[in-house]
């Protein structure tokens, strides 16, 4: 796999945690034309990274943000086509729960899910796991 296209991946999962970290659906809360890709990701404080997680703990955090990601594509033009406020608000809640369960059916708590995320962040050694686990998840 080309080294800008596992940056890509690796960029990927960072932004569909980063939804669920920040708030679940921050992505949802501004339309803004910028690419989710340019968007900054919250700041992780490696004080918030919990134990260091298992080798199964980052194969369900990877299945997750795939899940994520398919829920987020799925959402998006539903979202950006809603007339009112409150068709929003009622989108947002259902990408919400569809994330905190897709993390649960996934065998993780949302806040196990954001330590994960936490620790890829902050721990080079967590995050080339993540990286090898989306290459092979990809079948690269």
């Amino acid at each position: 796999m080309k080294k800008t296209t596992r940056y890509l991946v690796v960029a990927t999962v960072l932004i569909f945690g980063s939804v669920l970290v920040a708030s679940t659906v921050s992505a949802y809360n501004t339309q803004s034309t910028t690419s989710p890709t340019a968007q900054a990701a919250p700041t992780a404080n490696p004080k918030d990274a919990g134990p260091a997680p298992t080798d199964a703990e980052l194969t369900h955090f990877v299945d997750a943000a795939f899940q994520m990601r398919a829920v987020s594509k799925q959402m998006r033009p539903k979202y950006d086509a809603a007339k009112t406020d409150a068709d929003r608000a009622k989108i947002k809640q259902t990408v919400e729960a569809e994330m905190k369960t897709t993390v649960e059916h996934n065998k993780l708590t949302v806040k196990r899910y954001q330590q994960i995320f936490v620790a890829m962040r902050t721990n080079d050694d967590v995050r080339k796991k993540v990286q090898a686990l989306v290459e092979q998840k990809q079948g690269k």
